[in-house]
């Protein structure tokens, strides 16, 4: 699933309607549409309020692998890296070192 298709999914289960989402979130019902079909992909701080309203954590609506869902998690990982102090910066940089590690070392298998 993409962001979109995660968006309606959680909006429906939440029990809203596209205009209810639209109004609490203050946007215009066309933009939830356009994000729903995956044509847009709203902004860091309405994906945010998005999650709130829905009671969702933001990372449930970028759990697949597409492109543009893992250009929008970068963006939201990003910013939590920003509230991070020194010794928490580097163990995240270490892990991830980890990680590529472990995945060069498979491509070589």
């Amino acid at each position: 699933m993409n962001f979109g298709e995660n968006v309606k999914r959680y909006r429906k289960l939440a029990g809203l309607k596209q205009n209810e989402l639209a109004e609490r979130l203050n946007i215009s019902i066309g933009m939830i549409g356009r994000i729903e079909r995956g044509k847009s992909l709203p902004g860091l701080e309405t994906a945010n309020e998005m999650a709130k309203i829905l009671n969702v954590p933001l990372d449930y609506f970028v759990c697949d692998e597409s492109r543009d869902n893992l250009i929008f998690a970068s963006v939201v990982f990003v910013e939590k890296l920003k509230n991070l102090d020194d010794l928490e910066l580097k163990a995240v940089k270490n892990v991830l070192q980890s990680a590529f590690e472990i995945i060069n070392s498979s491509d070589t298998d």
